[in-house]
């Protein structure tokens, strides 16, 4: 030991420890955020993380307007304006759907998605698609969805996929609270007991939201805001913190999924709690659409059929067969295109686990199968519609 370590006190180089270790980690840490950010520097929304970097986004437009949106940063007010601008008072086909709907797998240049194709299709016959998807998104938000949809368009039929994995979630995300913000959404809604539990669930949720924002800002929040925007403007490592936080939890997703042995394949068995609440959602909305004179095509989502599904076989049968009744009870029209994609249309996807190959991906095809799914879709209509043809 060196004379100056020898005559320190105890004290001295007790802290010393202590503060050694804290440096050297915040010094590894920073060049290790600065390693990430210089391997990729375009910032990813938390959904194109989720979804990884063989599988692309494609949000629908045609000469500019958009017409498939979700519900994020006014993208639904902006598909709005287009139809307000472009619709020509042509009735509103509605297709609601989860990631499958806006997300192309081995993306080439050109590539569109179904609701393109189907939007084509549709204009020929004087009707104007409308497309709304949020990724995982459930029944239960789908009749939110529907609901504030039909507040501002005039909706005449509603094409809604049923994905059984999705009646795993439950619940009500944050984006679609506002629609009970309209008392007539709301009140529409209300009219079942899965409705009135929801909009309990999120008025909860929207008080303890408002409950944490102090009517003035305190003179701590002056100076969090006055270094936060410093910060912003000088530290890439700061300004990218939205883009480490999603990575941050996809990493902890894959590492969860490396301990317990989980894959793309791997059983997704009921929820029991989520399923019957979804069913019941589904009921309430189909309902409400049969009380409007809307009418409701329902479908059995394509999914990857060359390897074992990641379902349970019984439990599977038995949800196809509980969505058919319910729809088909409403007056609605229920389609089964599980097997319509073939599967050289179906691609991979990233590991779910940290460092492992590549996947199939179950939910998510190429755009050939986008064009099959539009063209299914159309077929469908066609079928409701055939004394309007």
């Amino acid at each position: 030991m060196s004379a100056d370590l020898k005559n320190q006190s105890p004290a001295s180089r007790s802290a010393f420890s202590l503060i050694l270790p804290v440096a050297l980690g915040s010094l590894v840490g920073i060049f290790g955020l600065q390693f990430i950010l210089s391997m990729d520097s375009k910032p990813q929304a938390f959904d194109e993380l989720a979804l990884g970097s063989q599988t692309t986004i494609c949000w629908s437009e045609i000469e500019s307007n958009p017409i498939h949106c979700g519900m994020r940063d006014n993208t639904f007010q902006a598909c709005v304006n287009a139809y307000k601008r472009n619709g020509r008072n042509r009735d509103v086909v509605l297709w609601l759907g989860n990631s499958q709907l806006h997300a192309i797998n081995q993306f080439s240049k050109g590539d569109k998605n179904a609701s393109f194709y189907l939007h084509q299709l549709l204009s020929d016959k004087n009707r104007y698609l409308f497309t709304i998807s949020i990724p995982n998104a459930n029944l239960q938000e789908h009749l939110f969805l529907a609901e504030y949809a039909w507040h501002h368009l005039p909706v005449k039929t509603i094409v809604l996929p049923l994905v059984f994995d999705d009646t795993r979630e439950s619940g009500v995300r944050e984006d679609l609270h506002v629609a009970i913000k309209l008392p007539a959404v709301k009140n529409r809604i209300a009219q079942t007991d899965i409705g009135q539990k929801l909009i309990q669930q999120c008025e909860a949720s929207i008080v303890c939201e408002d409950s944490l924002q102090p009517q003035e800002k305190t003179l701590q929040q002056y100076s969090e805001d006055f270094l936060s925007g410093k910060l912003a403007r000088h530290s890439k490592i700061w300004s990218s913190r939205p883009d480490l936080r999603g990575k941050f939890f996809v990493s902890l997703y894959r590492l969860r999924n490396y301990l317990l042995g989980i894959d793309a394949s791997s059983k997704r068995r009921i929820i029991r709690g989520s399923y019957i609440a979804n069913l019941e959602a589904l009921k309430a909305l189909v309902d409400s659409a049969h009380q409007s004179d809307i009418e409701v095509l329902t479908y059995i989502a394509p999914i990857r059929d060359d390897v074992p599904i990641p379902y349970d076989q019984n439990e599977y049968s038995g949800f196809k067969q509980e969505t058919r009744s319910i729809t088909r009870k409403a007056g609605g029209t229920f389609f089964n295109l599980e097997q319509l994609v073939p599967n050289e249309n179906w691609g991979t996807k990233e590991s779910t686990r940290i460092a492992g190959a590549p996947e199939i991906d179950f939910m998510h095809f190429q755009a050939e199968g986008h064009v099959r799914l539009a063209n299914a879709i159309d077929e469908g209509l066609r079928t409701i519609w055939s004394n309007s043809y």
